[in-house]
């Protein structure tokens, strides 16, 4: 029965085949409509030929198997799967969810190129869906943006769906190597090799074709290349037929290269077969096969070589789309075997040779998941979703973060901050009173000693809140970027500030120091060790390293987005000095010496009460700013906000059905702080 002819038809009295939606290599996909709930679905049939195939069938089961497997939002949702027989025939069928929208495809098709945002947003739900297969041990080895599709919301934005798992692999043991060369074992290319064992044992009477025995190619013809097959078929009619025996199969398809067999051997015995319908049928079906076997445009160079595939696979495809989606182009172009050489042997055009409006972090990591070796590129879709999302944002994008933290948790935030000005606050108060009451009073030298007691106390309690304060808060944002809904108490993590406090302390006097001695040899070396050394004290609270090892720390982190860093550390910078020159009051000491020499002497005094309210207001927004730029900087190194929490996620209180959604959560597990 011809595909077209099931329209109308009803499967397993239960989906009804409304039309056809399109067509592939192994079957076609229906609009049906479930007769129980009268619910459109997707419906995907195999073609009733390849029924007659174990191989095909256990493909097709394996998609189903693949899919059903994935439970994730940007998967497409599979609901059913089975076999039905129509009239003589039996096919197999898989039921999914229909979809509305479009492809990728569709949409490069016209636009050419996209957005930074836009392309951000798309391959962030991507790399959801790829990260939860590769958790579950499946391999998708076929992205591309035909496999990725959009549908609308209905808020303006896209849900992206990543579809065809057909060719997933689902962490099968690899096949065994014989003296370092590998062997086809998979489904289809036992087909294969069933062919042509029986293709050589009937032009060749004297060789046994052993069933199991490995298939025997020579280097010009080779399982990375798609090799044409030209047949000819009966007295009258010249046909070709292609093999596309693509690298996708991976270490399931992988080559044993020996010259027993050369391309021209194959071709003639292929044309020699005196069983003619036979071959005609089993070249259409191996044509079939080749045709979803992957797409070299898209594949990893590993995947080119036929070499064992992991994760890292699809993190290079996903280069390749991120690359065309900000281009309008791939890396890569022209024919099979020019598309497998440029992927194994060629570096692709640096993103920002094409488009210089691209930020250099974006490109540089795009052109990292296009890296030949896969220990060079992104571990994790995770990881590469992760640094995308932060890499594309910049000052102003966390300064949003900042003010609205801050505006959704104020008093939370002003009670910190009240408590680490405590000091100041107090000291303050009785420099006011020294100021208008003792001075009158006491002599003028012991006034001046007390004026610089107090002095040096405010100075040292200006220590203590700016210690408080930042290493208070970044648990706090941290807490509310776990937990949004939990109260935050303020007294655990003040109690466990304390045991790092010490810590804290010395790591800044060493970093003040090392700021001071770079400063004092050359200017710019000094400013580039105060950026590299500003964000110790999340690094100590977070992480527990302190000294050097948190100075190194910082430095290694800034050193992921020094542009990001440098511009919030100069608004920060721009406040500070602002309050001390614009906000604090003087105190002004008159000198009488000898001969009627009157000299006036001032001094920067107390805060007033007006810059104390500033100071207690804005120190939070600081902080939030650089906890944020922490865990930012964290995410631009691929780390998930699981992962950047580390124990202090486990140790947060959380009710159960937090707990069951944190697990689930999509923001825990690959950290996006939009």
């Amino acid at each position: 029965m011809a595909l077209e002819e099931l329209i109308g038809q009803v499967l397993d009295d239960k989906y009804r085949l409304e039309e056809k939606l399109g067509q592939g290599g192994m079957g076609a996909v229906y609009l049906a409509t479930h007769l129980g709930t009268e619910r459109s679905v997707a419906l995907k049939i195999i073609s009733p030929q390849f029924m007659r195939h174990p191989e095909f069938v256990e493909r097709f089961k394996r998609e189903a198997k693949a899919a059903g497997r994935l439970r994730h939002p940007n998967v497409v949702n599979v609901t059913d799967f089975g076999f039905a027989q129509l009239e003589k025939e039996r096919i197999a069928y898989l039921v999914m969810e229909y979809l509305d929208g479009c492809a990728l495809s569709e949409v490069l098709s016209e636009e050419g190129k996209l957005p930074l945002k836009f392309t951000v947003d798309i391959l962030e739900q991507v790399c959801a869906a790829i990260d939860v297969a590769h958790q579950e041990g499946i391999i998708h080895r076929d992205l591309k943006p035909d496999n990725i599709w959009l549908q609308p919301d209905g808020f303006g934005g896209y849900n992206v769906k990543v579809l065809d798992f057909g060719l997933a692999k689902l962490g099968e043991t690899p096949p065994p190597r014989q003296n370092g060369e590998a062997i086809f074992e998979s489904e289809e290319v036992c087909f294969i090799q069933k062919f042509f064992n029986k293709s050589v044992a009937e032009t060749q009477p004297d060789t046994v074709a052993t069933p199991n025995a490995p298939v025997k190619i020579s280097s010009s013809f080779t399982a990375i290349t798609a090799v044409k097959l030209e047949q000819n078929i009966g007295d009258s009619q010249t046909k070709q037929s292609s093999l596309r025996i693509e690298s996708s199969l991976s270490d399931e398809i992988e080559t044993q290269v020996q010259p027993s067999l050369a391309y021209d051997e194959v071709k003639t015995q292929v044309q020699l077969t005196r069983n003619t319908a036979d071959i005609k049928e089993n070249l259409a079906l191996v044509t079939h096969v080749g045709a979803v076997l992957g797409t070299p445009i898209y594949m990893s160079p590993e995947q080119c070589k036929g070499e064992k595939l992991d994760a890292r696979s699809d993190i290079y495809s996903l280069g390749v789309i991120a690359y065309q989606m900000l281009t309008g182009k791939t890396p890569f172009s022209g024919d099979t075997q020019s598309l497998i050489a440029q992927h194994t042997q060629t570096n692709p055009q640096h993103i920002k040779e094409i488009e210089q409006n691209i930020p250099k972090a974006v490109s540089t990591l795009i052109m990292s998941a296009l890296a030949k070796n896969p220990a060079e590129r992104p571990a994790t879709a995770a990881a590469f979703s992760n640094a995308l999302r932060a890499r594309s944002e910049g000052t102003l994008t966390l300064l949003r973060q900042s003010i609205s933290l801050y505006n959704n948790h104020f008093p939370t935030f002003i009670k910190v901050s009240l408590i680490g000005y405590a000091p100041v606050i107090f000291f303050s108060m009785l420099g006011i009173f020294n100021h208008r009451v003792l001075e009158h009073v006491l002599p003028r030298p012991l006034a001046i000693a007390n004026d610089a007691l107090l002095g040096c106390l405010i100075g040292i309690g200006s220590i203590f809140a700016e210690i408080v304060i930042h290493g208070g808060l970044i648990p706090v944002v941290a807490q509310l970027l776990i937990t949004p809904l939990y109260p935050v108490r303020i007294k655990p993590i003040l109690l466990g500030l304390k045991s790092k406090i010490l810590a804290l302390f010395t790591t800044k006097m060493l970093g003040d120091l090392f700021t001071m001695l770079w400063s004092i040899l050359f200017v710019v070396p000094g400013i580039k060790a105060a950026i590299d050394y500003s964000l110790f004290k999340p690094v100590i609270i977070m992480e527990g390293l302190k000294n050097k090892e948190a100075l190194a720390r910082s430095k290694a982190l800034v050193k992921r987005l020094p542009w990001v860093t440098m511009k919030v550390l100069a608004i920060k910078v721009f406040l500070i000095v602002s309050l001390a020159v614009n906000l604090c009051s003087t105190t002004e000491y008159k000198f009488t010496v000898n001969k009627g020499i009157n000299l006036t002497a001032s001094h920067p005094s107390y805060p007033s009460i007006f810059s104390l309210i500033v100071m207690i207001v804005v120190t939070p927004l600081m902080s939030i700013t650089l906890a944020l730029l922490y865990f930012k900087l964290r995410q631009a190194g691929g780390e998930t906000l699981k992962e950047a929490l580390g124990q202090f996620a486990e140790e947060t209180p959380r009710s159960k059905w937090q707990l069951r959604m944190r697990d689930r959560s999509r923001l825990y597990n690959r950290f996006s702080s939009r």
